[in-house]
């Protein structure tokens, strides 16, 4: 058994991705925690005594709920946060561990990160671009300028989000599908505050893609009465535990404004966007079929960039080819 870090998996309404997850790292030997939310329970395999079921039924506005209830359980100083159709490659894993164990002054580590499909019983594989997550700027402030950034896909030390997780289910607030944003940046900023990030050059995770992207209103959260209370918070929280100058200060309001800015624009632009309203139209197969194509072409970029070369590097990964047997089998 692994006793340094854990896998924690959150689920809703898919017991058969889960059975596929939870079998792929239970080979590791690694302690897993499921937290699902679905209304009927998950009948857990009486072999798997390396997994803490915790059943929270109910919708978005157990998230957060169930994301603390696991990491409660959590025993080992390192944590993962992994999707129930998604695989960590258990080398990419360790390698984070390590890397973490030995450098104090970090508190997330990740590798590559992929996104893959089915084409034809073949599968296809992109990079994703998470160049922000090696980071080692001496400023706090300075490893979370990206709104794009999240550390959800990695090795988090386990007291570090478990701060980030008490505050925001304390805060009362982030209960809809649309906080999912927001999520994100408080878990970001709360790693960033404790340490810095790296982005080993291995191969780490693999999230298949779903080809119903969602389409949030995060703009709607501007007209909720608790939104000015909720930032006065997040304000307050984020300047505990260190000293904030006046400089910082201002930084950190225009950080939380720009953030919330652009994923409002973000959403406002893709609703209104003239290729989606198209794609909207066709037959559902038609919309799959464009929004793959799009996909694999941005692939082939992906993989051309000089700075993706060593992501290529999943090819030889045994690991990988594990995980493509082991997904095989599983749809079987």
């Amino acid at each position: 058994m692994n006793d340094s870090v854990t896998i924690v998996i959150p689920t809703h309404c898919r017991h058969g991705y889960l059975k596929r997850c939870v079998d792929w790292f239970s080979k590791g030997g690694y302690p897993i925690v499921v937290v699902d939310s679905t209304l009927t329970p998950w009948d857990v395999p009486s072999e798997l005594c390396n997994v803490k079921y915790i059943y929270v039924p109910g919708g978005f506005e157990v998230y957060l709920k169930k994301f603390l209830l696991a990491l409660n359980q959590v025993k080992t100083p390192y944590v993962a946060f992994c999707g129930d159709d998604d695989f960590i490659l258990p080398s990419g894993l360790d390698q984070s561990v390590d890397f973490l164990k030995s450098n104090d002054d970090y508190s997330f580590c990740q590798g590559y990160s992929y996104m893959f499909q089915e084409i034809c019983h073949k599968y296809i594989l992109w990079p994703m671009h998470y160049d922000y997550h090696d980071d080692p700027s001496p400023s706090w402030l300075d490893r979370v300028c990206s709104p794009k950034s999240t550390v959800y896909y990695g090795v988090n030390r386990t007291s570090v989000i478990g701060k980030a997780l008490r505050f925001m289910v304390e805060s009362d607030f982030l209960t809809s599908v649309n906080h999912v944003a927001e999520i994100d940046f408080v878990l970001t900023t709360t790693a960033a505050k404790h340490g810095k990030f790296k982005r080993l050059r291995v191969p780490f995770g693999i999230r298949e893609y779903s080809l119903t992207p969602l389409v949030l209103s995060r703009g709607d959260m501007l007209f909720d009465p608790k939104f000015p209370e909720y930032n006065r918070k997040l304000v307050e929280y984020l300047s505990v535990d260190a000293t904030v100058s006046k400089i910082e200060h201002k930084r950190l309001l225009s950080l939380i404004i720009e953030s919330f800015a652009s994923q409002a624009l973000f959403d406002l632009k893709t609703q209104q966007s003239k290729l989606r309203k198209l794609v909207d139209v066709l037959p559902e197969k038609c919309q799959s079929f464009c929004e793959l194509s799009l996909r694999i072409k941005n692939s082939c970029q992906s993989f051309l960039r000089p700075g993706y070369l060593p992501a290529l590097s999943v090819f030889r990964e045994p690991g990988y080819h594990e995980a493509m047997r082991h997904m095989r089998a599983s749809a079987q």
